[in-house]
């Protein structure tokens, strides 16, 4: 998008509304980012000099060295944001590491309110490398921050040599998204041709007068135009009939308009393949429908899943004999069934046939495949190059009965955005029948992330210490999820964060297991604000065990009995089998035909909402959440035609189709009724 056109909109906006518009900043945002005035407003932690001569021309940079794990290596700056605004951070860097693959040299921005820790936005940083690279990220502020710090650094216990120079945080222009969110897959046939976009416009004033602006969409073949339309935009949606275009590949150009002053505001291009309307259909084939549910087998599929680490007999065959019907591997490019083997494709299969036996679906977890980022997979069974790679894996398993989607990115930065997007579109043409979905932490980002995949999911896991127990970061992820428009399978908590976390045993005791109620109370949550997907982290994790809370990439020094046992793992399985059992007997009416008639919620305590669902047959579920903290108190009036019975006793009839509900923190209930 031209940044002139969007500062000439934003100026007549500012003209029309009588708002202010920010002068720019007297000084750049970083003072002495070049440290040619040697440490002049930075804080450097032992061990960083300013080096005469290490930088790329020969000018000053910021060295620092570590060989004792135990060093705390950042240098900082204290800087000066607005909350709301968006802002850009890169640096010049060298790293150079003595061994190993992990990300060392970085930089960011943490956020603190009130002296008190917020968040932190780092970006991808380096593995090792001997050139100079330029490292950037960027970040919105958020609203309640009320000071920042800018921070050079090397992650945790990483050892080797950096070099920083020519560090800058410049203020980022106000962004647009203009994503095809249905159908999904990017297909579409001659006879059935609705397409669906979604509009985002970062800037709260733009985004305000969405309904007032226009998407002109033109299809595109061989360089020749097949049609045009314009279409209005409703709730940052905007819809279009192109049926009766010939089978082939081609491009949308979309342009956001504001027909007011005749202004184009945005364009963009995204891939659209019009399959000839009698395609076969794969018996393995995942689809999803307008309404964002996955058809498998011609009917309506709710996946209820969990994540694992990798495969064994033992493990399929218990979570195969319980409520769950689908799993992701992190590491099913390398799966076996037995340690002793050598990683092959056929090992591969053969984990997949095992899942398939025990009526599993697999996402197929192609993460790892880009290049630059942790782990990178990018020389696999032969194949080299990102693009080799992942076309090796998806020619290799699409038809493999087992296949539900392929999971293609795993919380990667919003800087990789436009390398998701050309990710989303290969797999999306080698493999028609597979929705491919992705995983993401950073909520103010997502709207960005919307292109690089058919279904997004989000993982905030909220359950940590006793006090202050609330899932405001579930909610704060749902809003974040309806600003893409896309079909959402999200990553509840079953992890004790404690596993992650916790310095030793001992400290392990301040961290809370997620209860029974907890989880299906955040499920409930997601599922009542339209999740049509759930996938728990982890089904491997769900007790500190010696396996887990001493295994060597947790760093920890073996001075004393893992905090939990096997018989914890085996009570916290119990737990959450319960809980996916609840999931998966709301299947007929979370993937319903029909909407059921909206509830009147009235609160009278904290933060409920609550939503209706009625089956083929009229039988009702109403799903209630409280988001805590504290008491939550609400009186929900519904139309159901019959008397409905609390699934835990939180909820009590008042009579005249009112219902009262209470809880407190994280809770729920499920209200059912019988026609």
């Amino acid at each position: 998008m031209s940044t002139l056109l969007l500062r000439i909109l934003l100026v007549l906006v500012v003209a029309v509304t009588g708002l202010h518009a920010e002068e720019p900043p007297a000084e750049p945002l970083v003072k002495n980012g070049n440290f040619g005035l040697g440490d002049e407003g930075w804080k450097l932690r032992k061990r960083f000099v300013i080096e005469q001569g290490g930088g790329r021309n020969g000018t000053r940079a910021l060295f620092f060295e570590r060989t004792d794990k135990a060093d705390k290596a950042y240098a900082s700056q204290e800087v000066r944001l607005v909350p709301g605004k968006k802002y850009r951070f890169s640096a010049w860097m060298r790293y150079i590491r003595p061994e190993g693959d992990s990300k060392g040299a970085t930089l960011g921005v943490e956020f603190y309110e009130n002296g008190k820790f917020i968040k932190a936005t780092y970006a991808q940083g380096l593995v090792s490398a001997e050139d100079w690279k330029k490292v950037e990220g960027e970040v919105i502020v958020p609203d309640n921050a009320s000071s920042a710090r800018l921070m050079l650094q090397v992650r945790k216990e990483q050892l080797g040599k950096a070099w920083f120079e020519d560090v800058e945080l410049t203020s980022a222009e106000p962004l647009i998204q203009l994503n095809l969110i249905s159908p999904a897959i990017s297909t579409i046939t001659p006879k059935n041709g609705v397409v669906r976009f979604n509009v985002y416009c970062e800037d709260p004033i733009l985004r305000k007068r969405t309904d007032e602006l226009t998407l002109r969409i033109e299809v595109l073949a061989g360089g020749k135009s097949l049609k045009t339309l314009t279409s209005p935009i409703r709730k940052q949606r905007a819809e279009a009939d192109l049926s009766g275009l010939p089978p082939g590949e081609t491009e949308v150009k979309l342009t956001l308009t504001d027909p007011s002053i005749n202004l184009a505001l945005s364009e963009k291009t995204v891939p659209l393949t019009v399959a000839p309307a009698d395609r076969p259909m794969p018996a393995n084939a995942c689809l999803i429908d307008a309404k964002g549910r996955a058809i498998v087998d011609g009917k309506p599929y709710l996946p209820v899943g969990l994540f694992i680490d990798n495969f064994s007999k033992e493990q399929l065959d218990r979570i195969g004999a319980s409520p769950f019907n689908c799993l992701m591997p992190y590491h099913v490019m390398l799966g076996r069934m037995n340690k002793g083997q050598p990683h092959s494709i056929d090992t591969i299969r053969e984990c997949l046939d095992y899942s398939h036996a025990k009526g599993l679906k697999i996402l197929f977890g192609t993460h790892w495949v880009h290049e630059g980022i942790k782990h990178q997979m990018t020389d696999w069974m032969g194949a080299k190059g990102e693009t080799a790679v992942i076309t090796k894996v998806v020619e290799s398993f699409k038809d493999h009965p087992s296949l539900l989607a392929w999971y293609l990115c795993d919380e990667l930065p919003v800087s990789m955005k436009d390398r998701l997007e050309k990710r989303r579109t290969l797999v999306n043409r080698m493999d028609p029948f597979h929705p491919t979905w992705s995983i993401f932490y950073q909520t103010d980002d997502l709207p960005f992330y919307g292109g690089g995949q058919d279904v997004i999911g989000c993982d905030h896991y909220p359950v940590r210490f006793a006090e202050n127990l609330h899932m405001k970061g579930v909610a704060k992820e749902m809003n974040a999820v309806d600003l893409t428009g896309l079909p959402a399978w999200m990553a509840p908590q079953a992890i004790n964060n404690g596993i992650f976390e916790a310095k030793d045993a001992e400290d392990f005791k301040r961290f809370l297991d997620p209860t029974e109620d907890q989880m299906l109370s955040m499920s409930l949550y997601m599922a009542a604000r339209g999740a049509k997907g759930f996938i728990f982290y982890a089904g491997n994790l769900l007790a500190a065990t010696d396996e887990f809370f001493y295994s060597p990439n947790r760093n920890r020094i073996r001075n004393a009995p893992a905090p939990q046992t096997e018989a914890d793992f085996a009570r916290r399985w119990a737990e959450l089998s319960r809980v996916a059992a609840v999931l998966r007997g709301l299947e007929p009416f979370l993937l319903a035909d029909k909407p059921a008639p909206e509830v009147q919620v009235e609160i009278e305590k904290g933060e409920v909402i609550a939503r209706e669902f009625r089956d083929a047959a009229g039988n009702v579920r109403l799903l209630i959440a409280g988001v805590g903290p504290g008491e939550s108190q609400a009186v929900i009036t519904t139309t159901a035609p019959m008397p409905l019975t609390s699934g835990n006793g939180k909820t009590v009839a008042l009579g005249d189709n009112k219902y009262r509900f209470t809880g407190k923190d994280i809770c729920s209930d499920i209200l059912s009724g019988a026609k």
